[in-house]
């Protein structure tokens, strides 16, 4: 299963711990419980940290630097620039067109709250 579903931990104490190991900096946990209309005897508890603390926790670490994307690129396949290449998020049009919306100096924080490893741009 492990394997299967690409986790970076091999049982619950190995994921704990790699949770424990976020750094403080990035706020205090939060749990909650949460139940839906369909189920409501059925309970689910989730734990969390604040969105915005955590980002600013990421942007914030000198460690992150060299793998964080600050502006969007073009990418191109030759010199020609006649293919253009869409990779990664900061490679998109979207992303372009966001940027020229913002304030000089101003940059995008863009987050992708969940994602797996299929990679949909290079078919």
């Amino acid at each position: 299963v492990k394997e299967s579903l690409g986790l970076s931990f091999r049982n619950i104490r190995a994921l704990h711990q790699k949770l424990d190991s976020i750094p403080e900096k990035a706020g205090p946990w939060y749990t909650k419980t949460l139940c839906f209309k369909d189920k409501p005897d059925q309970k689910f508890t989730i734990q969390h940290q604040d969105v915005i603390q955590c980002i600013k926790s990421l942007w914030g670490d000198p460690a992150f630097t060299d793998h964080l994307v600050y502006q969007p690129r073009r990418v191109f396949s030759d010199n020609t620039r006649k293919n253009r290449i869409y990779s990664e998020l900061w490679t998109g049009k979207w992303w372009n067109v966001i940027q020229t919306l913002l304030p000089k100096g101003a940059t995008l924080a863009p987050i992708i709250i969940a994602t797996d490893k299929t990679n949909l741009t290079q078919f």
